[in-house]
């Protein structure tokens, strides 16, 4: 049977739809997890949901929720985890082989799908494995592929030669010279005419096979961007430039590589290469109404990062400054961008015109929310965390946020919240326990929450606020353990 290859254009397109999951389970996952109906959770296997069971099933929904709401610590702060590039698929590879399909057929008798590629180059890596293969340019490899295309059509084949002691399950590699044309495949699997092994003689017995990790079909573009990109140990920093002139280049194997190669960066180097983002190009692409989420969250980024007052401009307008517009999936970024030009500036006419509009989508608020995240890890100096915490707090009255804001605000230290949630829980504790839950661990947190000050003798004002805060967070559980003892029993998250 003819193994399915995931090629980086249907990789990013999953990626892009677990972004839209991730916006719903942000706004859903908590309350159902946390709610007072644990027979949900065991409805699928029809026996009694126990408490650590309950348990582990809301930790991992909430690990879930956090797993799909930031990306990797050093990647790029938009791009979630980005597939991997071609860069590292051929670095992780033993071997990389260029071939022209020469025929694909599948056996009536077996159903097994072989494929004939003409070898027109071999990249080996380390000295010691490039003894061990001895395939050649103008070889014939056979594997065990389906390759639907015609003849003539190019494949980067990327393999792993399997170790001394390896029982491998790929199809056997046949390396031949078909100088004459004439050689054909007996029956036992052997072909008459001269055989050239892949591996050493003394390997032969064991390690007869290369696993074939990836066989995808290339356009001569795209080979020579391949083989023209920076090696993987190149550093994002100075790899980046090569990237930059590729993206959204019209074959579609480039064009998500590029921006795979942002995704996996760190927010350093892409700052660091900020003078060379074409500002004119990114405004196009941002501006396609059929732009990828993920990709139009990239770009956001990066128009804010070399952008100017126009752009601030224009980004708003993109990301959603009109509440008539329908919402748009991957603005996250964009929003970034934005308060990247702005500032505190931005921020204001966030809170004026949208944070506290009934008319805000869910959806758009937690855009935002993502935004002002990232200015709070990445850009600190731009916008200070208090006047963050201000503007989050206008989102609490939002009942499908309110977990989601509350769960922020913890990680954010506002612990000025306290009395404001405390009056919440009281108001809530009836129809929304969920809520409460959230209430309470925000309160224990509080009270795990360090000061600032490295000796006793040296407490400062905001140490003493924070202890009467937490004094104050002792007292209130100290009540719902007396008043409310079913919201205490089930405990579920830690900030």
């Amino acid at each position: 049977m003819a193994r399915r290859i995931f090629s980086p254009r249907y990789l990013v397109k999953c990626a892009a739809l677990i972004r839209v999951l991730r916006d719903f389970i942000h706004a859903e996952v908590i309350r159902i997890f946390l709610s007072d109906q644990p027979e949900r959770l065991s409805a699928c296997n029809a026996r009694p949901c126990t408490t650590a069971s309950r348990s582990w099933v809301r930790g991992a929904a909430l690990g879930l929720v956090v797993m799909l709401s930031f990306s990797i610590a050093s990647a790029c702060p938009f791009c979630l985890i980005p597939p991997q590039t071609w860069a590292e698929m051929i670095d992780d590879a033993d071997l990389m082989v260029v071939g022209e399909l020469l025929s694909s057929r599948v056996d009536e008798v077996d159903g097994r799908a072989t494929s004939r590629f003409l070898v027109r180059s071999i990249r080996v890596h380390g000295t010691s494995k490039n003894q061990l293969c001895l395939i050649e340019a103008g070889q014939i490899l056979t594997v065990d592929y389906q390759a639907e295309l015609s003849r003539g059509q190019l494949f980067v084949l990327l393999g792993q030669l399997p170790l001394p002691d390896s029982d491998a399950s790929s199809g056997v590699t046949f390396a031949i010279d078909d100088s004459d044309g004439q050689r054909q495949q007996t029956d036992d699997g052997q072909r008459d005419g001269v055989v050239q092994a892949v591996f050493a003689p003394s390997l032969l017995a064991s390690a007869d096979r290369i696993n074939w990790t990836s066989i995808t079909p290339i356009t001569s573009a795209a080979l020579d961007y391949i083989q023209h990109a920076p090696p993987n140990p190149v550093s994002s920093q100075q790899r980046l430039p090569y990237y930059i002139s590729f993206l959204q280049h019209p074959d579609e194997l480039i064009a998500s590589d590029a921006w795979a190669e942002f995704a996996r960066a760190d927010y350093q180097a892409i700052v660091a290469n900020r003078a060379l983002f074409p500002r004119q190009q990114l405004r196009s692409w941002i501006a396609d109404p059929e732009m990828l989420p993920e990709r139009l969250g990239t770009f956001g980024m990066l128009l804010g990062l070399c952008g100017d007052a126009a752009d601030a401009e224009f980004l708003r307008q993109q990301a959603g400054g009109d509440l008539s517009e329908p919402d748009r999936f991957g603005t996250e970024g964009v929003w970034g961008g934005y308060l990247l030009i702005t500032g505190q500036d931005g921020l204001n006419w966030l809170d004026e015109h949208l944070l506290q509009s009934v008319e805000l989508t869910d959806g758009r608020a937690l855009a935002i929310l993502s935004a002002m995240e990232f200015m709070r890890r990445w850009e600190a100096d731009a916008i200070s965390t208090p006047r963050l915490c201000r503007s989050l707090r206008l989102l609490l009255n939002r009942p499908a946020l309110r977990s989601t804001v509350i769960t922020t605000l913890a990680r954010w230290k506002d612990w000025e919240l306290l009395p404001q949630l405390e009056q919440s829980f009281d108001d809530l504790v009836v129809q929304d326990k969920a809520t409460c839950r959230v209430i309470v661990e925000f309160a224990r947190t509080l009270q795990k929450s360090p000061g600032s000050s490295e000796t006793p003798a040296a407490v400062s004002p905001s140490d003493l606020r924070l202890a009467e805060l937490q004094k104050q967070a002792a007292a209130f559980i100290a009540r719902v353990e007396r008043d409310h003892p079913e919201i205490i029993q089930v405990r579920t998250i830690q900030f």
